[in-house]
């Protein structure tokens, strides 16, 4: 069972890139102390006590501007994080449905605590092969393309 808890941004984010990297024999690398563009959280998933991976929401924009009803959702997944880490690119293998299922189960917090925040939506871009397009399909959100063609992906509540 994977159980979710909420991070405290800044310092619990830190704790967080120290855990993903222990395992492997990279340096943590320098960590960003600019703050999400709030309202913003971060929900971490863990099995075990073991780190499978977290997501962070935080205001989104369009096109410079700032979209008040919109979260952006971004996530790490540890497993396939660490993969890039050591190999240097992206993962080519397909998420599981396992991993799926984890992100979803974060993903889902995240969508609630977000809507607790006032936003009315949240956005997710394609990312690692499968996990972007399977968190579509769990969560029944749709396909959305800019003026650019750039496809991403919408939950409305």
């Amino acid at each position: 069972m994977l159980v979710v808890e909420e991070i405290a941004l800044g310092a619990g984010e830190a704790a967080l890139y120290r855990e993903l990297y222990a395992p492997t024999s990279v340096p943590v690398p320098e960590l960003s102390t600019e703050p999400w563009p709030a309202p913003a959280g971060v929900l971490a998933g863990r099995r075990d006590g073991q780190l499978v991976g977290w997501v962070v929401f935080f205001a989104g924009s369009a096109n410079g501007n700032k979209d008040e009803g919109r979260a952006v959702l971004q996530w790490i997944m540890a497993k396939q994080e660490r993969e890039r880490i050591t190999t240097g690119y992206i993962t080519a293998s397909p998420a599981s449905a396992a991993d799926v299922d984890d992100l979803t189960t974060l993903a889902d917090a995240g969508a609630r605590q977000a809507r607790q925040a006032g936003y009315t939506s949240m956005e997710w871009g394609p990312a690692e092969p499968g996990l972007a397009e399977g968190l579509a399909t769990r969560l029944s959100a749709r396909t959305a393309e800019d003026e650019d063609g750039f496809h991403s992906y919408r939950l409305a509540w």
